[in-house]
């Protein structure tokens, strides 16, 4: 994991209690607790117009998700976007069907609702400006958080290869 990651994720310290929220769901518009999910859930932070990391990081969560030799739990994928401003429900759809997947959820909300999940899991997430030839972009931590009934169970290191992931995800949720 990339020493920025690890320093912003110290303070959320493996099997403490995860920072609950409500956002957004974007396929059914309907809100999204992390209480109402129990089972083990990945937190993905990241924005629609990613051309790396964001997509590479879900292809391989949904290939994992996919295979046979899985963690013996099914988790689920909540990617929480940091561009709230752009990605709406309609556009998060859009992006994750590319991943098809029935357990990624894409969830949104406000601007201020964002910053409050960001800052309880000491995410960092920064709008760079436009310049002339391309829109504002953000920049952003790729941490992947792992919770596991409530509970932080773990973290995932976004340059992992599949193996690599797969084995810290078995860890985390057995």
């Amino acid at each position: 994991m990339s020493l920025l990651a690890t320093l912003l994720l110290s303070g959320c310290a493996h099997g403490t209690v995860a920072p609950a929220f409500t956002l957004t769901e974007a396929r059914s518009g309907a809100p999204w607790s992390l209480a109402d999910h129990p089972a083990p859930v990945v937190l993905v932070f990241g924005y629609t117009h990613c051309t790396d990391t964001c997509p590479l990081t879900l292809a391989n969560l949904t290939t994992i998700a996919r295979s046979r030799a899985k963690p013996r739990q099914p988790f689920t994928v909540a990617f929480i976007t940091v561009d709230p401003r752009r990605d709406t429900p309609a556009v998060l759809n859009r992006f994750l069907a590319r991943f098809a997947s029935a357990r990624l959820v894409g969830l949104t909300g406000t601007p201020a609702q964002i910053a409050a999940i960001e800052n309880a899991y000491h995410v960092w997430a920064k709008v760079e400006p436009a310049t002339a030839t391309h829109p504002y972009r953000v920049a952003h931590g790729t941490a992947m958080i792992f919770l596991d009934r409530g509970r932080i169970a773990g973290y995932g290191d976004e340059n992992a290869s599949i193996a690599g992931l797969r084995r810290s995800l078995t860890k985390a949720f057995g």
